[in-house]
Order: structure tokens, then C-alpha cells, then sequence
């Protein structure tokens, strides 16, 4: 332990810093003010590592930005002196020095990347100082949310160094040229007859037609009440994407098996999600895979085939029961960067379902409905943060129940927290149709609602769901007109509230 700490010791006493850099880069600002114009990055007195080059260069931005006069030796002198700070920075003998420095400094901005870069490097040393203190004294920290803390700290640092670009700073004319361009792609593609798409595609055409694919970073809400078919709806669409195909960009045909899905299951084991596929690639129903009622060759043949599928499929199941946005948070990073390292790309989270997700230990005190909401926000940052959208289940209210005639879900009808509400791009629901049943084993009707959509429209999608298979496909009948509510779509988006 002595060598250790006399290498923490060592370490400390020689942080990364650049003094030369910083005094050329004052000299030469001094000189000409407008040279910071230019960077490709911000630059902040908090960069400097030394204490009277943070004090001069805060005094050479107030110039600039608030008393808007030039900062050249003598003002910036006179600013300092007035503030009674002049001493601090050194006397006029060394702001003279800074300023004669500008006759030998050439490349200002490779100077003041130097500055930014070993201030990042600062950073770093010290969080995994304040990391390594909390390994010893984590108090009433889990490992897990150690472990959640000090990535969310790197994470942060990476994310400021990223944002102190001045490329995030964009002028609208920078904006149209993508967009421009994108545009006349999508036209290129249908006049070629192939999806004008731009998001994840979920290979049920009518939903992808409201939503243009699931988008980057959105958070969609997918609720219902009990065993009307949440967990069989996103699994087809977790299937959907891991067959092949799922960026409506790449061409129709793509079967390369590189967009993954990640399924937090909190409800049920990841044994019974993997049977549930099996039994809707195989086509044989569920209760008979469950019992191994498969007699003739042709069915076991087919689940031979779904096995060796399934086998293909960068699909991630994880069902670990009370899960937190902390642990889930972590464990998504960290299949995002197994995923790439193969060369696939991370499409698509799944969580199954929402309220019974956990919350963080410092919390657990609060009501509910507060917790919800924490997890709710949580899960659109998520989904920001890995730039993938995140499909997340939700139960419905019993009231939904209590009325005096069955009804269409409504935005209200959200369990526990309105903020799940305010936080989702789109929310869908799951509504059965009891006249269209004839059993529990048979064909039903199910209506997709999308009640809310932050970028498009509202509207109705029918669907038929097959519980032996639990497989939805989208309803050729009512789309054809044939049944009452056929007429739901963009164009009357307000009617499933009634």
C-alpha cells in the first residue's frame, strides 16, 4: 500500500498541464482578439490550469463580452488593477512577458487545443480520484450504482469534450444541405418503388406508414390491460427486426442479421420469451411446444429450422426482476459496445414493462407515481443518450374497466404517472375487440391506437392476434372496409377517445 500511495503522491504533484501553451496562447490573443473567433472549439478560463492564467483570461472575456472594449496589455492591466487582482496574475512585468511571447508563437489553435485537452486529462484524473474514495467508502451505495455513477462521470466528461465543439453551435443553412439531400434520397427511393421509410422498420405496414419507422433516440409507450397481448406485440417486433431488414434505408431484401435488440424482461423468465419465439417462427402452438405434443415430422422439422434461426439472431434477453433505470442504463451501454464490436449496430430496447421496473435506493422513499416518473424520464434519456428508439410496455388503469360500456383506452387511462405522458414520443395502445372473439384459443381482432405522436399523426391500425402462435398480424378485413371502425387513420385521429 506504501508504494501505491507514493504513486498517487507522485502523480498528483504532476497533473497535465502545458504552461508554455497557455502563456502563448495569452500572448497572442493579447495581440488580437479576434483569434478565439476561430477555434473549432470553446475555450474557458476554467481550461488554464494555472491560477494567473485563469485570472487573465477571464479578464481579457470581460473585456470582450461585457464592457465590450479590446483586450490588449494595457486594458486588461487596468482591469486587473482595478479589481485589485493585478498581483494575483503576476504584476505588469509578467504581462509584459505574456504579451513579447506573440512574437515567437505561430499556431494559436494547436496551442489552445493543447490547453483544452490536458484540462480534459484533469478531469479524468479527477474523477477516478472521487471514483476510487467512493470504492472505499461507498457508504450506502450498491456496487451497481457505484458502478453507475463513475461510467455516468466518464461519460460526462466525453460529453463535454464532444459539446465544447463549436460545431453544435449550427447557422440553418448548415441544417438544409442534409436535409436536402436526405429528401432527394427519399424520392430517389420511391421512385425506385422501394420504402420511403426513415426509421426502424417494424414490418406491420400500416403502423410504419403513421410512424415513418421507430425514429433515433424516441421513446415509445406500448399499454394495455392484462393479457390482451403487450409482451406478443413487442416480441414481433423484436423478431421482426432481428430477421434481417429492419433499417427501411438499407435495401428491402437485407437478411445480414446485423440490427440488434435488447429485451429487459421484468415479467417473464427468458426461457419463456425464447419459447414464445419458437413457437411463432415454427408455426406450432405454444401449448404444445410447451408439453412436447409434436408427433409428426413436418412440425419438428419446422422447429429444427426456427431453432437454427433463432441461433442467427443478435438478440439480448436479460429477466432480471426490479431492475432500475441505473442498472439498465449500464447493462444497455455495455451490450451498445459488444454489439459494435462485432460490427452490428444496437436497434432497438425493449422493456417489459415499466412499472415494474425499481427505483434507485435513494428513491425508494418517495410516492409511486414519483418513482414512475423518475423511471419514465430516465428511460427518454436512455434512448437519447444510445441514439436507439426504446419501446417500453405500460399497464392501464382498471378504471378502464369500470365504465358502464367497453371503451377505447385514452391517454388518462396511463397507469400511475402522467409524466410517462409527457415524456413519450408516441404511445400506442392495445385495445381487444370481444365481438370479433369466438374463444381464447381463436383469431381475435385487437385495435393499435396510437393516441399520441409527437411528430405525426394519430390514428387506428387493426390487427389480428393468434394466441396459439401469439403472432399479430395487420387485419386485411378491416382494412378493406368490411367491419364498423375501417375509417380510423390520420384523418380522424380524435374518434378512439370517444
Amino acid at each position: 500500500m506504501q508504494g501505491f500511495d507514493e504513486g498517487m503522491a507522485e502523480s498528483a504533484a504532476a497533473l497535465p498541464a502545458d504552461g508554455d501553451a497557455e502563456r502563448f496562447v495569452l500572448g497572442l490573443l493579447l495581440r488580437d482578439n479576434s483569434r478565439i473567433e476561430d477555434l473549432g472549439f470553446t475555450l474557458g478560463a476554467e481550461d488554464f490550469y494555472e491560477p494567473r492564467h485563469r485570472l487573465i483570461f477571464k479578464h481579457i472575456q470581460l473585456l470582450l463580452d461585457q464592457k465590450n472594449s479590446a483586450a490588449d496589455l494595457v486594458t486588461v492591466a487596468r482591469s486587473l488593477d482595478d479589481m485589485g487582482e493585478l498581483a494575483k496574475a503576476g504584476g505588469k512585468e509578467y504581462l509584459g512577458g505574456i504579451d513579447e511571447l506573440a512574437d515567437l508563437a505561430a499556431n494559436f489553435e494547436e496551442y489552445a487545443k493543447i490547453i483544452r485537452d490536458k484540462n480534459i486529462l484533469r478531469q479524468l484524473y479527477d474523477q477516478t480520484e472521487d471514483i476510487r474514495r467512493t470504492v472505499h467508502h461507498p457508504g450506502e451505495l450498491s456496487c451497481g450504482q457505484v458502478l453507475d455513477r463513475a461510467e455516468s462521470r466518464i461519460l460526462k466528461i466525453a460529453d463535454d469534450y464532444k459539446g465544447g465543439m463549436a460545431g453544435a453551435l449550427q447557422k440553418i443553412g448548415e441544417l438544409t444541405g442534409p436535409i436536402n439531400q436526405r429528401i432527394d434520397e427519399l424520392y430517389e427511393r420511391v421512385q425506385a418503388g422501394l420504402s420511403p421509410l426513415t426509421g426502424l422498420r417494424t414490418h406491420h405496414d400500416r403502423l410504419d406508414e403513421y410512424t415513418s419507422g421507430f425514429q433515433e433516440s424516441d421513446l415509445l409507450i406500448l399499454a394495455a390491460r392484462p393479457s390482451v397481448g403487450k409482451t406478443a406485440f413487442a416480441l414481433d417486433i423484436a423478431r421482426n427486426v432481428c430477421r434481417g431488414g429492419g433499417d427501411a434505408r438499407a435495401r428491402d431484401a437485407a437478411h445480414d442479421y446485423n440490427d440488434a435488440v435488447v429485451i429487459f424482461s421484468l415479467e417473464m423468465s427468458a426461457e419463456q420469451l425464447t419459447k414464445r419465439l419458437l413457437s411463432t417462427e415454427a408455426k406450432i402452438d405454444q401449448h404444445r411446444l410447451r408439453s412436447a405434443n409434436i408427433r409428426d415430422s413436418d412440425s419438428w422439422g419446422r422447429l429444427a429450422q426456427a431453432i437454427d434461426e433463432l441461433n442467427r439472431w443478435p438478440l439480448w434477453i436479460d429477466d432480471t426482476a426490479m431492475m432500475s433505470i441505473l442498472e439498465m442504463r449500464s447493462r444497455a451501454r455495455r451490450v451498445k459496445r459488444t454489439v459494435e464490436a462485432q460490427g452490428k449496430r444496437l436497434r432497438l430496447l425493449v422493456v417489459d414493462y415499466l412499472q415494474l421496473m425499481d427505483a434507485d435506493r435513494d428513491r425508494q422513499q418517495e410516492n409511486r407515481a414519483t418513482e414512475v416518473s423518475y423511471i419514465s424520464r430516465g428511460l427518454k434519456a436512455l434512448a437519447r443518450e444510445l441514439k436507439v428508439p426504446i419501446l417500453a410496455l405500460s399497464q392501464l388503469s382498471r378504471k378502464i374497466e369500470d365504465s358502464a360500456r367497453p371503451r377505447r383506452p385514452q391517454l388518462s387511462d396511463l397507469r400511475e404517472s402522467g409524466a410517462i405522458e409527457q415524456d413519450a414520443d408516441v404511445i400506442m395502445f392495445l385495445s381487444r375487440q370481444p365481438s370479433f372473439s369466438d374463444g381464447d384459443g381463436d383469431e381475435h381482432e385487437v385495435e393499435l391506437l396510437i393516441g399520441k405522436h409527437r411528430n405525426g399523426p394519430t390514428g387506428m391500425v387493426p390487427l389480428v392476434f393468434s394466441p396459439q402462435f401469439t403472432h399479430f398480424t395487420e387485419s386485411d378485413r378491416l382494412r378493406s372496409g368490411e367491419e364498423a371502425g375501417a375509417s380510423y387513420g390520420p384523418e380522424d385521429p380524435e374518434d378512439f377517445h370517444a
